[in-house]
């Protein structure tokens, strides 16, 4: 489905955070002619589950105990950061209670004022072998090594604060296995089963991948902002998060080194 918010898109915004978007969530909105139907259908399922979710929200600031209950013992040999801020400067940080202030208070101040540090706005894509020894570029896969503490502050909000809300509201049925505490191996098995289940009472049925793959860069911000204020999140979180993914720089990583930003106006 392509997402055409209406005729002009500055309503919802590039980041759903246009003029439109508070009365799409309070289900006031009237939506101009010629409207694609399936998005008028998603921003008014985005109106029902703010009416429940989006209302009480989720608490997005960051405490003492949330930062040192994940450093402290987190992997120091997780690699990330073009700027050489290692795992280990943040576990080390985690194990002083001064420190952990100074780190708390800066990712809230950061939050709050929705201006992310010049280093947020850069990353590092490296790819590992999906096969021991198979090195073709297609077969390769590729992961994206953000920031660590940018990295952990969305890992705290939209994972460790939304899943329970939304758990608790009832929208993360059984056969949901993107959460925590789910594997693979159950989710092959469901599927499975429902394969099976389908052909004993001979009903048809297809099962699709719907997977961003190696494609982490071309999220639809507008519809991503959107349904994050839908499910709870506040403002300030949401455009923190996508604006930052949106003046993102990504840099390679391989054997030869790490890429370098070139200017293309400049002559060799």
């Amino acid at each position: 489905m392509t997402f055409n918010p209406n005729p002009n898109p500055n309503h919802v915004g590039f980041s759903g955070d246009g003029p439109a978007v508070e009365s799409i969530l309070r289900g006031e909105y009237v939506f101009p002619e010629g409207t694609d139907p399936y998005t008028e259908l998603l921003m008014l399922e985005a109106a029902v589950l703010f009416s429940s979710l989006g209302k009480q929200g989720i608490d997005d600031w960051v405490h003492s105990h949330d930062f040192q209950h994940f450093w402290l013992y987190a992997c120091e040999r997780t690699e990330s950061s073009k700027s050489q801020l290692h795992f280990g400067h943040y576990m080390a940080g985690a194990h002083d209670k001064e420190i952990t202030k100074l780190h708390v208070a800066s990712l809230n101040t950061i939050r709050t004022t929705e201006t992310a540090p010049d280093r947020w706005h850069s990353s590092v894509a490296v790819l590992l072998e999906k096969v021991f020894g198979e090195r073709l570029i297609t077969k390769l896969h590729a992961i994206c090594l953000l920031e660590a503490d940018f990295n952990w502050l969305n890992k705290l909000i939209f994972a460790k604060r939304l899943e329970p809300h939304c758990i608790h509201h009832g929208l993360t049925p059984n056969e949901q296995f993107a959460k925590s505490r789910s594997c693979c191996e159950e989710a092959s098995l469901i599927k499975n089963l429902v394969n099976d289940g389908g052909r004993i009472h001979h009903n048809s049925s297809a099962i699709t991948s719907n997977d961003f793959d190696q494609c982490y860069d071309r999220g639809c911000a507008p519809i991503s902002g959107l349904a994050a204020r839908a499910h709870g999140v506040s403002r300030q979180s949401t455009l923190l998060m996508l604006n930052t993914m949106q003046h993102m720089d990504y840099f390679v990583k391989t054997g030869f080194g790490l890429s370098v930003r070139v200017n293309p106006f400049e002559r060799t």
